[in-house]
Protein backbone atom coordinates (compact mmCIF):
# COMPACT_ATOMS: atom_id res chain seq x y z
CA UNK A 1 0.00 0.00 0.00
CA UNK A 2 1.05 3.61 -0.56
CA UNK A 3 2.23 5.69 2.35
CA UNK A 4 -0.54 7.38 4.28
CA UNK A 5 -1.39 10.99 3.43
CA UNK A 6 0.16 13.20 6.11
CA UNK A 7 -2.24 16.10 5.51
CA UNK A 8 -5.31 13.91 5.90
CA UNK A 9 -3.95 12.28 9.05
CA UNK A 10 -3.05 15.72 10.44
CA UNK A 11 -6.61 16.96 9.94
CA UNK A 12 -7.95 13.89 11.70
CA UNK A 13 -5.60 14.51 14.62
CA UNK A 14 -6.77 18.12 14.88
CA UNK A 15 -10.39 16.95 14.83
CA UNK A 16 -9.97 14.43 17.63
CA UNK A 17 -7.84 16.76 19.73
CA UNK A 18 -10.62 19.36 19.63
CA UNK A 19 -13.25 16.71 20.37
CA UNK A 20 -11.25 15.60 23.40
CA UNK A 21 -10.68 19.16 24.67
CA UNK A 22 -14.37 20.00 24.32
CA UNK A 23 -15.07 17.28 26.85
CA UNK A 24 -12.61 18.63 29.43
CA UNK A 25 -14.67 20.65 31.87
CA UNK A 26 -13.45 24.20 32.36
CA UNK A 27 -10.74 24.08 29.69
CA UNK A 28 -12.44 26.64 27.44
CA UNK A 29 -12.36 29.20 30.27
CA UNK A 30 -8.57 29.00 30.67
CA UNK A 31 -7.67 28.59 27.00
CA UNK A 32 -5.28 31.28 25.78
CA UNK A 33 -2.32 31.78 23.46
CA UNK A 34 0.03 29.98 25.84
CA UNK A 35 -2.16 26.87 26.14
CA UNK A 36 -2.58 26.90 22.37
CA UNK A 37 1.20 27.03 22.01
CA UNK A 38 1.56 23.99 24.26
CA UNK A 39 -1.21 22.20 22.38
CA UNK A 40 0.61 22.95 19.15
CA UNK A 41 3.75 21.23 20.42
CA UNK A 42 1.76 18.20 21.57
CA UNK A 43 -0.14 18.16 18.28
CA UNK A 44 3.07 18.11 16.22
CA UNK A 45 4.42 15.23 18.28
CA UNK A 46 1.14 13.33 17.96
CA UNK A 47 1.04 13.81 14.19
CA UNK A 48 4.59 12.52 13.75
CA UNK A 49 3.77 9.37 15.70
CA UNK A 50 0.40 8.83 14.01
CA UNK A 51 1.91 9.13 10.53
CA UNK A 52 4.71 6.72 11.44
CA UNK A 53 2.34 4.15 12.95
CA UNK A 54 -0.05 4.46 10.00
CA UNK A 55 2.81 3.89 7.57
CA UNK A 56 4.02 0.91 9.59
CA UNK A 57 0.59 -0.74 9.58
CA UNK A 58 0.01 -0.02 5.88
CA UNK A 59 3.14 -1.90 4.78
CA UNK A 60 3.02 -4.75 7.32
CA UNK A 61 1.40 -8.15 6.96
CA UNK A 62 0.67 -8.01 10.69
CA UNK A 63 -2.61 -6.20 11.32
CA UNK A 64 -4.10 -4.85 14.56
CA UNK A 65 -6.85 -7.08 15.93
CA UNK A 66 -7.32 -5.39 19.31
CA UNK A 67 -6.44 -2.15 21.11
CA UNK A 68 -6.62 -1.56 24.87
CA UNK A 69 -7.34 -5.27 25.28
CA UNK A 70 -8.14 -6.08 28.89
CA UNK A 71 -6.30 -8.88 30.67
CA UNK A 72 -8.00 -10.20 33.81
CA UNK A 73 -11.52 -10.63 35.06
CA UNK A 74 -12.94 -8.02 32.65
CA UNK A 75 -11.21 -9.46 29.60
CA UNK A 76 -8.95 -12.40 28.86
CA UNK A 77 -8.57 -14.26 32.17
CA UNK A 78 -5.07 -15.08 33.38
CA UNK A 79 -4.40 -16.98 36.59
CA UNK A 80 -1.34 -18.89 37.80
CA UNK A 81 -1.28 -21.30 40.71
CA UNK A 82 1.18 -21.40 43.54
CA UNK A 83 1.42 -23.80 46.48
CA UNK A 84 -1.41 -22.25 48.52
CA UNK A 85 -3.58 -20.45 46.02
CA UNK A 86 -3.38 -18.51 42.80
CA UNK A 87 -2.26 -15.17 41.41
CA UNK A 88 -4.78 -13.27 39.27
CA UNK A 89 -3.23 -10.97 36.67
CA UNK A 90 -4.84 -7.83 35.28
CA UNK A 91 -3.76 -5.20 32.81
CA UNK A 92 -4.39 -3.64 29.43
CA UNK A 93 -2.56 -4.39 26.17
CA UNK A 94 -2.08 -1.29 24.03
CA UNK A 95 -2.20 -3.20 20.75
CA UNK A 96 -2.37 -6.80 19.53
CA UNK A 97 -1.34 -7.65 15.96
CA UNK A 98 -1.87 -10.94 14.15
CA UNK A 99 -0.66 -12.54 10.93
CA UNK A 100 -1.36 -16.12 9.81
CA UNK A 101 -2.00 -17.19 13.40
CA UNK A 102 1.08 -15.43 14.79
CA UNK A 103 0.56 -12.93 17.60
CA UNK A 104 2.65 -9.95 18.65
CA UNK A 105 2.09 -7.37 21.39
CA UNK A 106 2.88 -3.65 21.06
CA UNK A 107 3.17 -1.08 23.83
CA UNK A 108 3.28 2.69 23.25
CA UNK A 109 5.88 4.50 25.35
CA UNK A 110 6.17 8.29 25.71
CA UNK A 111 9.47 7.79 27.54
CA UNK A 112 12.55 5.97 26.33
CA UNK A 113 12.37 2.23 26.84
CA UNK A 114 14.59 -0.52 25.48
CA UNK A 115 14.04 -4.19 26.08
CA UNK A 116 16.95 -5.98 27.72
CA UNK A 117 16.67 -9.76 27.94
CA UNK A 118 18.81 -10.13 31.13
CA UNK A 119 16.12 -8.23 33.07
CA UNK A 120 13.66 -11.12 32.76
CA UNK A 121 15.84 -13.39 34.91
CA UNK A 122 15.12 -11.04 37.82
CA UNK A 123 11.40 -10.76 37.10
CA UNK A 124 11.81 -7.32 35.49
CA UNK A 125 10.51 -6.08 32.15
CA UNK A 126 7.99 -8.93 32.09
CA UNK A 127 4.74 -7.01 31.58
CA UNK A 128 4.65 -7.35 27.80
CA UNK A 129 5.80 -10.95 27.94
CA UNK A 130 3.04 -11.77 30.42
CA UNK A 131 0.53 -10.23 28.00
CA UNK A 132 1.98 -12.34 25.18
CA UNK A 133 1.73 -15.38 27.47
CA UNK A 134 -1.94 -14.59 28.13
CA UNK A 135 -2.68 -14.45 24.40
CA UNK A 136 -0.84 -17.67 23.58
CA UNK A 137 -0.14 -20.30 26.21
CA UNK A 138 -2.70 -18.75 28.54
CA UNK A 139 -5.41 -19.45 25.96
CA UNK A 140 -4.14 -22.94 25.26
CA UNK A 141 -2.46 -21.83 22.01
CA UNK A 142 0.93 -23.27 21.04
CA UNK A 143 3.97 -21.25 22.11
CA UNK A 144 5.13 -21.20 18.49
CA UNK A 145 2.46 -18.59 17.70
CA UNK A 146 4.32 -16.00 19.81
CA UNK A 147 5.69 -13.40 17.38
CA UNK A 148 7.28 -11.13 19.94
CA UNK A 149 6.88 -7.90 21.85
CA UNK A 150 7.65 -4.37 20.69
CA UNK A 151 7.87 -0.94 22.29
CA UNK A 152 6.64 1.85 20.00
CA UNK A 153 8.04 5.33 20.80
CA UNK A 154 5.05 7.63 21.24
CA UNK A 155 6.74 11.00 21.24
CA UNK A 156 8.16 13.26 18.57
CA UNK A 157 11.55 12.28 17.17
CA UNK A 158 13.59 15.41 17.88
CA UNK A 159 16.98 13.70 17.63
CA UNK A 160 16.48 12.34 14.12
CA UNK A 161 16.95 8.83 15.49
CA UNK A 162 13.76 7.47 14.00
CA UNK A 163 10.63 6.02 15.57
CA UNK A 164 11.45 2.36 14.99
CA UNK A 165 10.15 -0.06 17.59
CA UNK A 166 12.44 -2.17 19.78
CA UNK A 167 11.77 -5.36 21.68
CA UNK A 168 12.18 -9.11 21.34
CA UNK A 169 11.30 -10.98 18.15
CA UNK A 170 11.65 -14.55 16.88
CA UNK A 171 14.68 -15.09 14.63
CA UNK A 172 12.53 -16.08 11.67
CA UNK A 173 13.41 -14.05 8.55
CA UNK A 174 10.01 -14.69 6.94
CA UNK A 175 8.19 -13.32 10.00
CA UNK A 176 10.39 -10.24 10.22
CA UNK A 177 9.89 -9.64 6.49
CA UNK A 178 6.12 -9.81 7.15
CA UNK A 179 6.56 -7.08 9.75
CA UNK A 180 8.68 -4.81 7.58
CA UNK A 181 9.29 -5.15 3.86
CA UNK A 182 13.03 -5.02 3.27
CA UNK A 183 13.78 -5.27 7.03
CA UNK A 184 15.75 -2.02 6.99
CA UNK A 185 15.01 -0.99 10.56
CA UNK A 186 12.51 1.80 9.85
CA UNK A 187 9.67 0.15 11.79
CA UNK A 188 11.07 -2.92 13.61
CA UNK A 189 14.65 -3.76 14.65
CA UNK A 190 16.94 -4.02 11.65
CA UNK A 191 17.57 -7.60 10.63
CA UNK A 192 20.92 -8.78 9.26
CA UNK A 193 20.97 -12.21 7.66
CA UNK A 194 24.13 -14.32 7.43
CA UNK A 195 25.26 -16.18 4.34
CA UNK A 196 23.56 -19.31 5.68
CA UNK A 197 20.21 -17.50 5.69
CA UNK A 198 19.85 -17.19 9.48
CA UNK A 199 19.62 -13.97 11.50
CA UNK A 200 22.95 -12.74 12.87
CA UNK A 201 23.17 -14.02 16.47
CA UNK A 202 24.84 -10.77 17.59
CA UNK A 203 21.56 -8.91 17.16
CA UNK A 204 20.02 -8.84 20.64
CA UNK A 205 16.48 -8.14 19.41
CA UNK A 206 16.15 -11.61 17.90
CA UNK A 207 16.06 -15.01 19.60
CA UNK A 208 15.27 -18.55 18.56
CA UNK A 209 11.44 -18.92 18.59
CA UNK A 210 11.73 -21.65 21.24
CA UNK A 211 13.07 -19.04 23.70
CA UNK A 212 9.57 -17.61 24.11
CA UNK A 213 8.50 -20.97 25.53
CA UNK A 214 11.45 -20.85 27.93
CA UNK A 215 10.40 -17.36 29.04
CA UNK A 216 6.81 -18.55 29.54
CA UNK A 217 8.15 -21.34 31.77
CA UNK A 218 10.09 -18.72 33.74
CA UNK A 219 6.95 -16.61 34.18
CA UNK A 220 5.14 -19.60 35.66
CA UNK A 221 8.02 -20.35 38.04
CA UNK A 222 8.24 -16.72 39.15
CA UNK A 223 4.47 -16.57 39.74
CA UNK A 224 4.62 -19.63 41.97
CA UNK A 225 7.67 -18.30 43.82
CA UNK A 226 6.13 -14.84 44.30
CA UNK A 227 2.83 -16.25 45.58
CA UNK A 228 4.57 -18.56 48.05
CA UNK A 229 6.84 -15.77 49.32
CA UNK A 230 3.99 -13.31 49.83
CA UNK A 231 1.85 -15.77 51.74
CA UNK A 232 4.95 -16.83 53.67
CA UNK A 233 5.42 -13.28 54.93
CA UNK A 234 8.60 -12.56 52.97
CA UNK A 235 8.69 -8.75 52.66
CA UNK A 236 12.44 -8.21 52.50
CA UNK A 237 13.64 -4.90 51.08
CA UNK A 238 15.58 -6.15 48.10
CA UNK A 239 15.21 -3.88 45.05
CA UNK A 240 16.99 -4.72 41.82
CA UNK A 241 17.92 -2.15 39.20
CA UNK A 242 17.29 -3.21 35.63
CA UNK A 243 19.87 -2.72 32.90
CA UNK A 244 18.32 0.66 32.03
CA UNK A 245 15.82 1.31 34.83
CA UNK A 246 16.39 2.15 38.49
CA UNK A 247 14.06 0.20 40.79
CA UNK A 248 13.50 3.04 43.27
CA UNK A 249 13.47 6.01 40.88
CA UNK A 250 9.75 6.74 41.16
CA UNK A 251 9.00 5.06 44.49
CA UNK A 252 7.03 7.18 46.99
CA UNK A 253 8.38 5.15 49.93
CA UNK A 254 12.11 5.41 49.21
CA UNK A 255 12.70 7.68 52.21
CA UNK A 256 11.14 5.29 54.75
CA UNK A 257 12.15 1.85 53.53
CA UNK A 258 15.82 2.15 54.52
CA UNK A 259 17.27 1.77 51.04
CA UNK A 260 17.59 5.40 49.97
CA UNK A 261 21.29 5.68 50.83
CA UNK A 262 22.27 2.22 49.66
CA UNK A 263 23.19 0.90 46.24
CA UNK A 264 20.65 -1.55 44.91
CA UNK A 265 21.65 -4.77 43.25
CA UNK A 266 21.84 -4.37 39.47
CA UNK A 267 21.03 -6.86 36.76
CA UNK A 268 24.43 -7.96 35.43
CA UNK A 269 25.46 -7.43 31.83
CA UNK A 270 24.80 -10.68 30.01
CA UNK A 271 24.61 -11.70 26.39
CA UNK A 272 21.41 -13.23 25.05
CA UNK A 273 23.25 -16.53 24.80
CA UNK A 274 24.13 -16.44 28.51
CA UNK A 275 20.55 -15.57 29.46
CA UNK A 276 19.15 -18.38 27.33
CA UNK A 277 21.56 -20.87 28.92
CA UNK A 278 20.15 -19.93 32.35
CA UNK A 279 16.57 -20.23 31.06
CA UNK A 280 17.24 -23.65 29.59
CA UNK A 281 18.52 -24.83 32.98
CA UNK A 282 15.27 -23.71 34.59
CA UNK A 283 16.84 -20.87 36.53
CA UNK A 284 16.11 -17.26 37.27
CA UNK A 285 17.84 -14.41 39.09
CA UNK A 286 21.06 -15.02 37.19
CA UNK A 287 20.90 -18.74 37.79
CA UNK A 288 19.93 -18.81 41.47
Amino acid sequence: LARCDRTELGLLCDKYIEEYLSGVKGFSSIRNKYTDFLLGRISRSLKDVVVHVANEISQSEFKPTACELKIGEEGIPLEMKHSNGKIIFSGSVDRVDEYNGYIRVIDYKTGSRSFKLPDVLFGLNLQMLIYLYALTRGKGVNDSTAAGILYQPAKRDINDSGLAMNGLLPAEPSLIEAMEKGTNGEFVPKMTVTKSGSIDSRQSSFVDPAVFGEIFDLIERLAMKTGDELLGGDIRINPVDGRESAACKYCDFASVCGIENKTAQKVPAMTNKEVIEVLEKGGEESGS
